[in-house]
C-alpha cells in the first residue's frame, strides 16, 4: 500500500453513512394538507421533511454512539495494559520473569549435564 494512497477510513469496519434515497420527503398525506393555503401546505411538508431529517440524524448518532463507546473501550484497555507494562510495575513483574527464565535455564543446564557429563 502505497503511503500517497492510504486512507485510515477505508481500513475502518463502520460502515459509510449514506442519506436516504431521494433524500429527506414528507411523510405528511395529502387528505391532512387539504384545505391548506399554499404557504401553509409548503410549511408542513418542511416540517415533516425535518422530522424525517431529525429521525435519521437520530438514529445515526446512537449507532455512531455505539461504535464510539465499542472503540473508547478498546483504547482505555491498551492504555491500561500500556500502564501496566510500562510503569514500576511492568518493570518489576518482567525483572521477576527474567530472573525467573535464568533461574530456569540454570536449572535446565543442571539438569542436562547430568546426562552429558556422565
Amino acid at each position: 500500500m502505497c503511503a500517497d494512497n492510504f486512507r485510515p477510513e477505508d481500513q475502518s469496519n463502520i460502515p459509510v453513512l449514506t442519506l436516504p434515497e431521494g433524500g429527506f420527503k414528507s411523510r405528511l398525506p395529502e387528505h391532512l394538507l387539504a384545505g391548506k393555503t399554499e404557504s401553509e401546505q409548503y410549511m408542513l411538508n418542511e416540517m415533516s421533511k425535518i422530522g424525517h431529517y431529525i429521525e435519521w440524524s437520530s438514529q445515526a448518532t446512537v449507532t455512531l454512539n455505539s461504535q464510539l463507546r465499542h472503540t473508547n473501550g478498546k483504547v482505555e484497555t491498551m492504555w491500561a495494559l500500556k500502564e501496566m507494562l510500562t510503569g514500576y510495575k511492568g518493570l518489576a513483574v518482567g525483572l521477576f520473569a527474567v530472573i525467573g527464565a535464568a533461574s530456569g535455564a540454570v536449572e535446565i543446564f543442571s539438569w542436562a549435564s547430568k546426562f552429558l557429563v556422565k
